[in-house]
């Protein structure tokens, strides 16, 4: 099931109309497996020695749990599949964007019926770039495993 979801400064938008009176439409497709958020070491540690003492701060997580077990009860960035058009003017300013995404939503791993991502999770809320014509679409995803 597809689901359409659109930004647009324009008063009568369709994405593929923008794209088809652009110069030039550049695309291209993103993946991402399922990435465990397992870091090879510690990111960074501070040791602050005085008085014949050592006091160390150090990232670490459950440090009783072995690493299999952390990699076992560990919750997943969910994997996805980000296909973008992009439409550039002669003058190399972007005209319209279409984005069709799919990953299951973060909401999937405590809720069944969370079967599509948000708006927020789609970059919706506060899209960051001043484009004539945006269109983000997304199809169903749901979690089949641990994400978040």
């Amino acid at each position: 099931m597809l689901i359409k979801l659109v930004i647009t400064n324009l008063i009568q938008f369709n994405s593929l109309n923008c794209l088809k009176s652009s110069d030039e439409v550049i695309e291209a497709t993103y993946r991402l497996p399922h990435l465990s958020h397992t870091p090879m070491e510690p990111p960074n540690a501070l040791a602050d020695v005085k008085d014949g003492k050592c006091t160390v701060w150090a990232p670490t997580q459950h440090p009783q749990w072995t690493r299999e077990d952390d990699v076992h009860h560990d919750y997943f960035h969910a994997c996805s599949i980000q296909h973008v058009k992009v439409g550039l003017s002669a003058e190399n300013k972007v005209t319209a964007w279409n984005h069709h995404s799919v990953f299951p939503s973060i909401c999937g791993t405590s809720s069944p019926e969370a079967n599509e991502p948000s708006g927020q999770e789609l970059g919706m809320i506060d899209f960051p770039y001043d484009i004539p014509a945006v269109c983000i679409e997304t199809h169903e995803a749901k979690a089949h495993t641990r994400i978040g």
